[in-house]
This record gives C-alpha cells, structure tokens and sequence, in this order.
C-alpha cells in the first residue's frame, strides 16, 4: 500500500487535554504522534469520528492549542485528529516542539542481511 502522508510524523508521549465545544468534560490523553496537521491520540472516552474538539498540549510553559475533528477511532482507545485551525503562536510553537522530537520512519526497518 502507498504512503499517504504529506507531511513528516514525530514520535512522542506529550501529555495533553482534549475538550469539545459545548461540554465541560476535559478527556486527559496522550500525544503518541504528531505532526503540523494531525496527531495520533492515546486515551480514555475519546470522542466519536467527526467530532470537533480542542487539543491543548503544554509546552515550555506555553500552550499549543489546536482545534481539529477525529477522523477515525480504534476501539483500542486510540484516535486521529486531524487539525482544522491553528492560530499562528500555537502553529509556531507546534514547529518548535516537532524539532525537538525523533521522526517517525515511514516503514518497519529491517536489520536481516
């Protein structure tokens, strides 16, 4: 199957929030991936696909907060968001926090000779 990413992914355990709009419950989850348009969430009672949400990931005593919608959920309580709108210093300091982090390879490496 061809790749589809556009954009580098960065392997990460970030903590983070995930609210949405209209609810005062605020879902605790952790970052596993990310990139300037998406990330991979691990978590408990995460929303439903094509939900809109809030994500807001501390960082160097700044916050980066980025509104998305899931688009897709795995029972194992994992889910894509893919980011809709970034104001500018959120959309700056999401750049910083990538550059500090390992990207993730495109595919399985093999050690076999």
């Amino acid at each position: 199957m061809p790749e589809r990413r556009q954009v580098p992914r960065y392997l990460t355990e970030a903590r983070g929030q995930l609210t949405q709009p209209g609810s005062p419950d605020v879902i605790s989850v952790t970052v596993v991936t990310i990139s300037v348009q998406g990330c991979c969430l691990k978590g408990m009672g995460l929303p439903n696909v094509g939900s809109a949400c809030l994500l807001t990931i501390p960082w160097q005593g700044r916050q980066i907060r980025v509104h998305g919608k899931v688009a897709w959920k795995q029972p194992s309580g994992q889910a894509g968001l893919r980011f809709e709108s970034v104001d500018q210093e959120s959309a700056d300091n999401l750049r910083g926090l990538c550059t500090t982090l390992r990207i993730q390879p495109l595919a399985p490496m093999s050690f076999d000779d």
